[in-house]
C-alpha cells in the first residue's frame, strides 16, 4: 500500500512540474521580447509607437491582442530605467517610484484584453497612459508629448 501511495505521490508532483512548466512556456510565448532602443529619446519613441497601437486595439475592440503592447510598454520603462543615471537624483527618485506602477498596469491591461473587457481596459490604459506622462515629464526635452 505504501508504493501505491508513493506512485501515486510521485504521478501527482510529475503532473504539477508538467503544468508549471506549460505555463511558463504559454507566457513565454504571450510576451516576445522587443528590440530595446539605445537612446532615451528612441525608448519613448518605441513606448509611443506601443501606445498607439494599443490605443488603436482599443478602439477596433480588439482588446485580446493588447498583452504584447503592454508587456513592450513595461519592458522599455524597465530599460528608460537604466538609461537614465545622468538625471538628477529627485528626478530619477520620481521615475523609479512611478515606473513601479507600470507592471501592475500591464498585467492588468493584459488581463482585462484576455478576458475582452473592454470597459476595463480603457480604464488600465488611462491609467498607464498617465503613468507614463508624469514618467515622461520628467524629461524635460521629451516632456511636449
Amino acid at each position: 500500500m505504501l508504493k501505491q501511495i508513493g506512485g501515486k505521490a510521485f504521478l501527482c508532483a510529475v503532473s504539477l512540474v508538467a503544468s508549471f512548466v506549460w505555463a511558463i512556456a504559454a507566457y513565454a510565448q504571450k510576451a516576445p521580447a522587443i528590440e530595446i532602443p539605445k537612446t532615451v529619446s528612441g525608448i519613448w519613441q518605441s513606448i509611443d509607437k506601443e501606445v498607439d497601437t494599443a490605443a488603436k486595439l482599443i478602439q477596433a475592440g480588439t482588446v485580446t491582442e493588447l498583452h504584447n503592447h503592454a508587456f513592450n510598454v513595461r519592458d522599455l520603462i524597465a530599460a528608460l530605467l537604466a538609461q537614465s543615471s545622468s538625471l538628477p537624483a529627485d528626478k530619477s527618485t520620481k521615475i523609479k517610484a512611478d515606473s513601479r506602477l507600470i507592471p501592475r498596469l500591464a498585467a492588468g491591461l493584459d488581463t482585462a484584453g484576455d478576458l475582452g473587457n473592454k470597459a476595463a481596459s480603457i480604464a488600465m490604459f488611462d491609467q498607464l497612459k498617465d503613468t507614463l506622462k508624469t514618467i515622461r515629464a520628467n524629461y524635460p526635452e521629451l516632456a511636449a508629448k
